[in-house]
């Protein structure tokens, strides 16, 4: 392995000039291995709001992760998809065309940021991705879980699921609403199995992202159900209670609701319609009310009157003149059942997820419709079904009436042979987001993914969505886990600020990104690149005089300790936690020991190679080229004194090194994290008994400290649970009952501290 002598570090001063040499110069050098595991690694990203320095962040590290599972002898996969965050202009060729010179303009950037390593890539509405999202929706179509109902719609303005209170709702200006025919998931049929897995995932260890989730899920209180009218409409409604159904005296809905736009022309002075609706139980005519008097449940415009139950639903029963019977039936789940009357249990906020739209231009809904027998799933063979060239300059009202006219709607219906209609509305976009978080095995199964990285301001908003769709998927036997992804990577000020835009201060020009990254890196690489000069100089120059009497055994263990220790924790950073600034605050530590090491000792000492060659190794990840260059420097020196290859590979790049493990003989310490906060170090075991590790075992091992022992008996231990990685990591998460012994614990802890530095 050779490099431009410009580029060596025994040779060079390392400035602005040197470093875009080494960075142009192995940009397409720089292989990585070809490993025998498969990593699944997905992206999302939004094109209009990705330049922004947290963003950047999330890429950085991702990407460094991806090289870590490589050079772990995985096969990584990367995928990534880029979806519009904003609303398509009126002029939608315009905005088809906008988004496209995103994606080209962001990758431009990203790559000069070298940030942009995918294998495939999936635009918005590209052929690909389109035909995995129309399977997928005919999927859920055939399972019976996607249904079309009549809904209010507002041409100006986004239809979405809240997260907070699962519902559809409209952003947007104040326009005039219209009844529209939309599709629809049954997410009511999941509401409860989606809070339970939500709530199993509630452990001591439990995620803030899960915690987020699990406050926007909400409970699951009560039961909804549809509720028959004499017309072909149904209301859903919301009751706390099974056994106030047949006790119902009337229904009413609130103004401007689908309701009012349907039949409110027909209201009387009371606000009673014309039509009613049929009680489940008793098959009770009830008269529908318009009115805004009664309290609804929240996130409903439809409320069951119970006068018998409620205060305010017999006062309004006596101001519209109702007459009241005597409730004689009561119902309970069980009775339902047999029954066969649909009752799912949710939370007044739980409402099933408008998946379609006729607002927004996307990827077409794949169902055909024929007036002579229905909808019908188009044959899987013939997707994706696309949508017909479009003109230079399309507005969406021109849209509409070129898919009255135009061929393209036309077809036969693949069931009777007819004439037929292709669907004209299109999925949603977040709908289409939460696909893009699965991928799709040679069979055509859905699969999670091992990390998912989610880029955008609306990341922990989008994830909920993605999880509760992967576990419906997951019902219906489409994927095998509940979870779209073994792994999240996403910006941590989302957890703050879970569902707000992101402030715009925060976001920089392309020119203020760069010189902001090599500032903050120059000073680390200078002591990197300065550390590796030093020593081919060293191994090269024979020292005048060697003292007979030199031991530099004490250096090498304190430097063996230091090693361990900085591959332990730095394997945990990229394999778990994924906290770059950590990672290179261990590597900044491990490159300051290296420096403080005596001439004699780099010399002569083969701990020291080991220990510079682990270091450049596992930046490899962060600074690839850097490291490759360093690598080759590091290997063209003389006097090398480490001869096993499964250590360090002389003759192969730096990206083809196996990742370093700790010495067979290192021991890791049992340590103890209190009420989330508090640390203290126990006893130690050995690295490869971690696996077989209990929380029964663990305890014991940590009691071997005076520390432990101390608190343990002064303390009173309300709930305990192992956190263990294996090789890695032994931490016992203890909640603890708070008392006057916290400030003793606190001395401990600060023992503990000052014993690691």
């Amino acid at each position: 392995m050779t490099i431009p002598r410009s580029n060596d570090p025994a040779t060079n001063e390392l400035n602005n000039g040197v470093r875009k040499e080494i960075e142009e110069y192995w940009s397409k050098r720089l292989n990585p291995k070809r490993g025998c595991d498969n990593f699944y690694a997905s992206s999302v990203l939004y094109s209009d709001s990705i330049m922004c320095s947290e963003n950047l962040r999330v890429l950085a590290i991702r990407n460094a992760v991806l090289r870590y599972h490589q050079m772990n002898d995985c096969q990584v996969h990367k995928d990534e998809y880029w979806h519009l965050h904003q609303n398509l202009t009126p002029n939608i060729c315009e905005s088809f065309c906008g988004l496209k010179k995103l994606v080209v303009d962001t990758k431009s950037q990203l790559e000069k940021l070298r940030l942009a390593i995918t294998d495939r890539e999936f635009s918005y509405m590209s052929p690909e991705f389109s035909k995995r999202s129309q399977y997928l929706f005919l999927k859920l179509y055939d399972a019976g879980v996607i249904y079309q109902k009549k809904t209010l719609t507002n041409d100006g303005a986004e239809m979405e699921n809240t997260a907070h209170n699962n519902v559809s709702r409209i952003n947007g200006k104040s326009k005039a609403l219209k009844v529209s025919k939309l599709w629809f998931l049954k997410t009511s049929k999941f509401t409860q199995e989606f809070c339970q897995h939500l709530h199993s995932k509630a452990t001591l260890l439990e995620s803030d992202l899960n915690r987020i989730h699990k406050s926007w899920a909400g409970l699951c209180d009560g039961f909804s159900f549809d509720c028959a009218t004499d017309t072909s409409e149904k209301l859903n409604i919301w009751i706390p209670s099974l056994s106030l159904v047949s006790q119902a005296e009337f229904v009413a809905v609130k103004p401007n609701s689908l309701f009012d736009h349907l039949f409110g022309e027909t209201s009387d002075a009371n606000g009673k319609l014309k039509i009613k609706a049929i009680n489940p139980i008793t098959s009770k005519e009830l008269p529908i009310y318009l009115s805004n008097d009664l309290k609804y449940p929240l996130g409903r415009d439809t409320h069951l009157g119970v006068p018998s139950a409620f205060e305010n639903d017999r006062k309004f029963a006596e101001k519209v003149g109702l007459k009241l019977s005597t409730p004689d039936v009561e119902v309970d789940l069980s009775t339902a059942e047999k029954q066969d009357l649909k009752f799912d249990r949710v939370g007044s906020q739980h409402g099933d997820w408008l998946v379609t739209q006729n607002n927004v231009i996307s990827v077409p809904v794949p169902l055909v419709h024929c007036p002579a027998c229905g909808f019908h799933s188009v044959p899987e063979q013939e997707l994706p079904i696309t949508l017909p060239p479009l003109p230079e300059e399309l507005r969406k009202q021109d849209f509409d009436m070129l898919l009255e006219t135009n061929d393209w709607t036309k077809i036969v219906c693949p069931n009777c042979g007819g004439p037929a209609e292709r669907e004209k509305t299109f999925i949603d976009p977040l709908f289409l987001s939460c696909l893009s978080t699965l991928r799709t095995n040679e069979n055509n199964e859905f699969m999670p993914v091992d990390l998912l990285t989610h880029v955008g301001d609306k990341a922990v908003y989008q994830l909920y969505f993605s999880r509760f769709l992967a576990l419906i998927i997951h019902s219906l036997g489409l994927c095998i886990a509940k979870e779209p992804s073994h792994k999240l990577l996403f910006s941590n000020s989302f957890l703050n600020h879970a569902t707000s835009n992101f402030d715009q201060e925060k976001c920089l020009k392309f020119d203020e990104i760069m010189e902001k990254v090599q500032t903050e890196m120059l000073t680390w690489q200078n002591n990197l690149w300065l550390t590796v000069r030093e020593f081919i100089n060293i191994r090269e120059r024979p020292l005048a005089f060697i003292s007979p009497w030199i031991d530099i055994t004490e250096e090498d263990k304190k430097l063996k300790e230091v090693r361990n220790k900085s591959i332990r924790l730095a394997t945990l950073e990229y394999s778990e936690t994924f906290d770059l600034k950590s990672c290179i605050s261990i590597l900044r530590k491990l490159t300051n020991n290296l420096r403080t090491y005596t001439r004699e000792a780099r010399k002569l000492s083969e701990e020291y190679e080991k220990s510079l060659s682990v270091l450049i190794i596992m930046l490899a990840p962060i600074m690839p080229n850097f490291a490759a260059t360093l690598w080759t420097a590091f290997c063209s020196a003389e006097g090398r004194l480490t001869t096993n290859d499964e250590e360090i590979a002389w003759n192969k790049n730096v990206m083809l090194q196996k990742w370093p493990k700790m010495d067979d003989d290192c021991e890791i310490a049992v340590t103890l994290r209190i009420n989330s906060d508090t640390v203290l170090a126990g006893g130690a075991l050995r690295s490869y008994e971690i696996s077989e590790l209990t929380v029964e075992k663990a305890l014991e091992i940590a009691k071997k400290s005076r520390d432990v022992r101390k608190f343990l008996n002064k303390n009173r231990i309300l709930d305990m649970q192992l956190n263990a990685v294996p090789n890695l990591q032994a931490e016992l998460i203890i909640v603890a009952e708070e008392n006057a012994n916290s400030q003793e614990v606190n001395v401990c802890e600060n023992r503990v501290k000052r014993k690691n530095k």
